[in-house]
C-alpha cells in the first residue's frame, strides 16, 4: 500500500475513533443529567394535605346538642292531681267501716216554734256497740229568745217513753255557720248494746221554747243539722253527717260546723 493511501485510512479510522469516542461520551454525559428528573418525587410532600381531612372530624362534637333532653322536667307539673284532695268532701255523705252511722228523715215546713227531728242510730260494723257511750248532737241557730229550750220525746222504738236517753242543750259561742247551739242526746248505762248493723230505731225528737215563743228557731233551713227532703221521700231515712255522732267523746261520725 501506498504511503498515501496509507494516510487516508489512517485518517479515516481517526475521525471514526473520533466520532465513536464523542458519541459515547455525549451518551453517557446526556444520559446521567436525565437522572435530575428523580427530583421530582419531592411531590410526595403533597400527602401533608392529608391531615387537614383529618380535622374535618371535630364536627363530631355537635353530639353535645343532646342536652335538650333535660327538658323532661316539665313533668313536674303534674303536681296538679293534688286538686283532687276536694273529693275529701264525700265523707259527709257515706263512710265505708264507720263504727257509727246517725241516719234521719228529711225535714219540711217554716216552722219557728218548733223543731222537729226523726233519727236512727246504727252500728256501722259487725262489732258490738255500746249505746251508754255514744251521743249525737243536732246543730241549729237558736232565735231572738229568753225561753230556755226544751225537749220532748215524742217515740223511742228501743226506749219506752224516752227512759235511758239523755239529753242536754249547749250553746256554741262563738257561733260557727248554721249554729249558735246544739242538742245533745246519749244513752244511759242500762242502754242495750248494738251488733251486726243493728240500729235503735225511730227516735223522734221535739225542742222548743219553754214558753212556745214564736222565735225559738227564725230559719230551721238555716240550721247545719237541718235535713231537707229534696227529692227524698219524707219517710226515708238516709245518712245525716250534718247530725254529729260520737263514740266516748271522740268524733265518729259526720262533721262538725266550722
Amino acid at each position: 500500500m501506498s504511503s498515501a493511501r496509507r494516510s487516508l485510512v489512517s485518517l479515516l479510522l481517526g475521525l471514526g475513533v473520533l466520532a465513536f469516542v464523542g458519541i459515547a461520551c455525549a451518551g453517557a454525559g446526556s444520559g446521567g443529567s436525565t437522572g435530575s428528573g428523580g427530583a421530582t418525587g419531592n411531590g410526595g410532600s403533597t400527602g401533608t394535605g392529608g391531615a387537614k381531612g383529618g380535622a374535618t372530624g371535630k364536627g363530631g362534637a355537635t353530639g353535645t346538642g343532646g342536652v335538650v333532653a333535660t327538658g323532661g322536667t316539665t313533668g313536674a307539673g303534674g303536681s296538679t292531681t293534688t286538686g283532687g284532695t276536694t273529693g275529701s268532701g264525700g265523707t259527709g255523705n257515706a263512710c265505708v267501716g264507720c263504727k257509727l252511722t246517725i241516719s234521719a228523715e228529711c225535714q219540711s215546713g217554716g216552722d219557728t216554734e218548733t223543731i222537729r227531728a226523726i233519727v236512727d242510730v246504727v252500728d256501722g260494723t259487725i262489732s258490738a256497740l255500746p249505746l251508754s257511750g255514744v251521743t249525737f248532737r243536732y246543730w241549729f241557730v237558736l232565735g231572738e229568745t229568753a225561753d230556755p229550750p226544751v225537749l220532748t220525746i215524742d217515740y223511742a222504738q228501743m226506749f219506752q217513753g224516752g227512759v235511758g236517753i239523755t239529753s242536754q242543750f249547749v250553746p256554741v259561742s262563738p257561733a260557727v255557720t248554721g249554729a249558735n247551739e246544739y242538742l245533745e242526746v246519749g244513752f244511759t248505762s242500762a242502754a242495750p248494746t248494738l251488733t251486726m248493723f243493728g240500729d235503735t230505731g225511730t227516735i223522734q225528737l221535739r225542742f222548743f221554747g219553754m214558753n212556745n215563743n214564736n222565735s225559738f228557731d227564725l230559719d230551721q233551713s238555716a240550721d247545719y243539722s237541718y235535713q231537707p227532703c229534696g227529692d227524698a221521700s219524707a219517710t226515708t231515712f238516709v245518712n245525716a253527717p250534718t247530725i254529729t255522732g260520737y263514740i266516748n267523746g271522740v268524733l265518729a261520725w259526720g262533721k262538725e260546723p266550722k
